[in-house]
C-alpha cells in the first residue's frame, strides 16, 4: 500500500471511530451532572478517536470482521486481455477498476462500454475522467484535497488569531493597580509558582486568559468593578491557566479544522469550553467563599460585551451569551461547588472507552492493485505516462481552489435564505473564510430587513477592507440600529490614507456613542486631517476616557502646533491611559521648552508615565528637568530607572553629567552600566 493509500486508510478509520467516541461521549454526557466528568469523556472522545485509528493502522486488528474498500485485479474484469496502451490517438485508453467493496461481483459491464460510445455529457465526462486513474491514483487526489481544506482553515484559524492581536491593539502591563497585588494574593494563596502576566487593553470587551501565563483585562474592569469583584474575575481568569484551558482550546480549535469531515469534534470543542466555564466559576467561587462576587462581574463583563464593538469572537469571561443566565443562577441559587467525581470510576470508564474502540470498532484499508497491459506488444508510451502524472499533480491545486468556490457560492446563496438566522450565520461565515469572491453577495445583502443580518454584513465587509465595500458601508452610516452604524464605521476605519476620507468620520466625532466618537478620533488621526484638529481638542474634555485617549493619539499623529497646549492640559488627566498617551503625543512635535506638565509627571504615580515622561524630557533636551530626573536614578521601577538614564545622556548640560557621574555609584548594575555609556558618548 503506497503511503497515499495509508493516510486514507487512517482517515477513513479516524472518521469512524471519532463518530463512535463522540457519539459514546454525547449520549453518556446528557445524564452526568458534574461538568469535571463530563469535560475528561469530551476531552478522550475528541483525541480518543485519533489514537485508537492510529493503532489499527499500524497493525492491530479489532477483533470485528475488517471493512475494505479494494480495487479488484483487473483480470477479475474482463474475459479477454485489455488493449496495450499506445501512443496512436484512435487507441482508447485501457479500462481501469474503480473502488468497489471487497468481495463484490466484479463481471463486465455493458452498460459501461456503451457509456464509452455514448453523446459526451457531464455525466459520462465525469466518469470518463474517473476511469482514467486507478485506485492509488484517486487516493492520493482524496488526500490532497484532505490537505488542502485542512491547510486553508488552518491558515484562515491563523489569519483570526492575528486579526485579534490587530484589534486588540497593544496591550500594556498592568502597574500601580491594587489588582496586581490581588493577583499576587491569589497565586501565592494556591501556590502558582510561575509567574502571571497582568496586562490591560483599551479595545478588549471581556477579560481573557492569553498562552500560558498572561490575564488580559479590559480598561473598563479597572474603574467598573469593586474589590470582590476584580478578585473574582481574576480568579476565573486564573483557573483557566492553571487548567491548561488555553492550550486545550487551542488543540480542539487546530482538530476541528485539520479534521473538518467530522463534524462533532466542533460540538465537542463547544462542550469542552462551556464546561471548563463552570469549572473556573466553582473554582473562583471556592476563591472568594461565596459565587455572588463571581455572578455579579459576569453581569457586567455581559454588560462590557453588549456595549462594545466585535470585529472578531472573543473567548471571554461572559461571551457565550446562551449559557451565561444558567452560570449565574448556578453560581447564586445552587452553590458554585458540585460534587467531586469518582476518579477512579472516570479513568476506568475512559480506559474501557479507548480499549474497547481500539479493539472492537472496525478499520478501513484500501487494497488492490495497479492494472498492467497483457498481451500485444505490452508497450506503454512514456509520453502518454507523462501526461498522466501532470494530469495527477495539477488536481490537488485546482481541486482546492474550486472547493473554498463552492463554499462561497454556496454561503452567498444562504445570504437569500428567507430565515434571518440563516442569513447572519452565512455572513459570519463568509467574514471567517475572508474570501474576496464574497464581496459582492455581502454587498447585496447589506440592505437586509434584519437588523442583525445587517450588522453581520457589515462587519464582514470591513473585515475585507475592499474598495467594492466602501458605498455599501457608507450607506449604513445612517442606518436606524446603532450597532450596525458602528459596525460600518469600525469597517470603513479599516482603510488606509489612500483610500479613505477624512469626510466619513467628522460628524461622529460628536455621536451620542463613545466608541463611536473614539473610532472616529483614531481614523481621523491615521488621515492625518487638520480640519479636526479643534474637534479632537474638544474631545479631550470628553467624559470617556477611552475617547480622551483616542483624541490625544490622533492629535499626536497630525502634528498640528495648535493642539500643544490641549495635549500639555491632558497630561494632567485623572486617566492614566490619557495622560501616557497624551506625553506620548507631545514628543511627536519638535519642543525646545517642556510643558510644566510634562515636567510635574516625572514624579508620577504611575511607573509607566514617569518613564514617558523621562522619554519626553531627554528627547527635547530641557536642563529644567535634570534635578527630577536625577532622583529618578533611584526609583524603584527598573523601566524608570533606564529612562532616567537616557534622559540625561540626552541632555547636554553639565548637571546631567554629574547626576550621571551619581548613577555610576547606583546599587543597580543596569543603571550603572547605562550611565558609565552614556558618559562615554557625552566626551565624544
Amino acid at each position: 500500500m503506497n503511503p497515499s493509500d495509508r493516510l486514507l486508510a487512517w482517515l477513513l478509520t479516524y472518521a469512524v471511530h471519532g463518530t463512535g467516541l463522540l457519539g459514546l461521549a454525547w449520549v453518556a454526557t446528557r445524564w452526568i451532572k458534574s461538568p469535571a466528568t463530563r469535560e475528561i469523556i469530551w476531552k478522550v472522545g475528541l483525541v480518543g478517536g485519533l489514537v485508537t485509528s492510529l493503532i489499527q493502522t499500524l497493525g492491530v486488528r479489532p477483533i470485528t470482521a475488517r471493512y475494505q474498500i479494494a480495487a479488484a485485479p483487473i483480470s477479475a474484469r474482463h474475459s479477454t486481455p485489455p488493449a496495450p496502451i499506445t501512443a496512436r490517438p484512435s487507441t482508447a485508453p485501457a479500462p481501469t477498476t474503480p473502488l468497489i467493496a471487497s468481495g463484490e461481483a466484479t463481471g463486465a459491464s455493458t452498460e459501461a462500454q456503451a457509456a464509452t460510445n455514448a453523446p459526451s455529457s457531464p455525466t459520462a465526462t465525469l466518469t470518463a475522467w474517473i476511469r482514467r486513474f486507478d485506485g492509488s491514483a484517486i487516493g492520493a487526489v482524496a488526500v490532497a484535497l484532505w490537505l488542502a481544506g485542512a491547510v486553508a482553515l488552518v491558515f484562515s484559524f491563523a489569519r483570526r488569531r492575528w486579526h485579534l492581536s490587530r484589534h486588540l491593539g497593544p496591550r500594556r502591563p498592568l502597574v500601580g493597580h491594587p489588582m496586581v497585588a490581588e493577583l499576587a494574593a491569589l497565586r501565592a494563596r494556591f501556590g502558582v509558582r510561575r509567574e502571571i502576566v497582568l496586562t490591560v487593553s483599551d479595545r478588549l470587551p471581556s477579560p481573557i486568559a492569553v498562552g500560558l501565563s498572561e490575564i488580559c483585562v479590559p480598561t473598563v474592569a479597572l474603574r467598573e468593578l469593586d474589590e470582590r469583584e476584580r478578585v473574582g474575575m481574576l480568579a476565573h481568569e486564573l483557573a483557566h491557566l492553571i487548567r491548561g484551558d488555553t492550550v486545550w482550546l487551542a488543540v480542539a480549535a487546530l482538530l476541528e479544522r485539520v479534521f473538518f469531515f467530522q463534524p462533532l469534534n466542533r460540538l465537542a470543542r463547544r462542550r469542552i469550553q462551556a464546561d471548563a466555564e463552570l469549572l473556573c466559576d466553582e473554582w473562583a467561587a471556592g476563591a472568594m467563599g461565596s459565587g455572588l462576587p463571581v455572578a455579579k462581574c459576569l453581569v457586567k463583563v455581559a454588560e462590557w460585551i453588549d456595549a462594545a464593538p466585535r470585529p472578531i469572537p472573543l473567548v471571554g469571561m461572559a461571551e457565550e451569551r446562551s449559557e451565561l443566565v444558567d452560570r449565574v443562577q448556578r453560581l447564586v441559587e445552587e452553590g458554585p461547588m458540585s460534587a467531586k467525581p469518582r476518579w477512579r470510576t472516570v479513568f476506568a470508564g475512559v480506559a474501557v472507552m479507548v480499549a474497547g474502540t481500539a479493539l472492537i470498532a472496525p478499520n478501513v484499508s484500501l487494497v488492490g492493485q495497479r492494472p498492467a497491459p497483457t498481451g500485444g506488444s505490452g508497450v506503454v508510451e512514456r509520453t502518454d505516462l507523462d501526461a498522466a502524472e501532470g494530469r495527477e499533480s495539477a488536481a490537488p491545486a485546482a481541486a482546492s481552489e474550486d472547493t473554498t468556490g463552492a463554499v462561497v457560492a454556496a454561503l452567498a446563496a444562504a445570504l437569500k435564505d428567507p430565515n434571518a438566522g440563516v442569513r447572519r450565520a452565512a455572513a459570519s461565515s463568509l467574514r471567517r473564510l475572508e474570501d474576496r469572491r464574497a464581496v459582492p453577495a455581502l454587498i447585496a445583502a447589506v440592505n437586509d430587513d434584519d437588523a442583525e443580518v445587517r450588522e453581520a454584513v457589515t462587519e464582514a465587509l470591513g473585515e475585507f477592507e475592499d474598495l467594492r465595500a466602501v458605498d455599501a458601508l457608507r450607506s449604513r452610516l445612517d442606518d436606524p440600529v446603532a450597532g450596525v452604524r458602528k459596525s460600518a464605521l469600525q469597517g470603513l476605519s479599516q482603510f488606509d490614507r489612500e483610500h479613505a476620507q477624512a469626510a466619513w468620520f467628522r460628524p461622529w466625532l460628536t455621536d451620542g456613542d463613545a466608541e463611536a466618537r473614539a473610532t472616529a478620533a483614531r481614523a481621523l488621526g491615521e488621515l492625518a486631517d487638520r480640519a479636526s484638529v479643534d474637534a479632537l481638542v474638544t474631545l479631550l474634555a470628553d467624559k470617556s476616557g477611552d475617547v480622551r485617549q483616542a483624541a490625544a493619539a490622533a492629535l499626536g499623529e497630525i502634528h498640528d502646533p495648535s493642539s500643544i497646549d490641549a495635549l500639555a492640559r491632558a497630561v494632567g488627566d485623572a486617566n492614566a491611559p490619557v495622560r501616557q498617551q497624551a506625553l506620548d503625543a507631545l514628543g511627536e512635535f519638535e519642543l525646545t521648552v517642556a510643558p510644566a506638565q510634562a515636567l510635574a509627571a516625572l514624579t508620577d504615580a504611575v511607573p509607566e508615565i514617569r518613564a514617558s515622561a523621562a522619554h519626553l524630557i531627554g528627547h527635547i533636551g530641557d536642563r529644567r528637568g535634570v534635578g527630577a530626573l536625577r532622583g529618578l536614578l533611584a526609583d524603584p521601577d527598573e523601566d524608570v530607572r533606564a529612562a532616567a538614564v537616557e534622559a540625561l545622556s540626552e541632555i547636554r548640560d553639565p548637571a546631567a553629567i554629574e547626576a550621571l557621574v551619581a548613577g555610576l555609584k547606583s546599587s543597580d548594575p543596569v543603571v550603572r552600566k547605562a550611565a558609565a555609556e552614556a558618559l562615554g558618548q557625552k566626551r565624544d
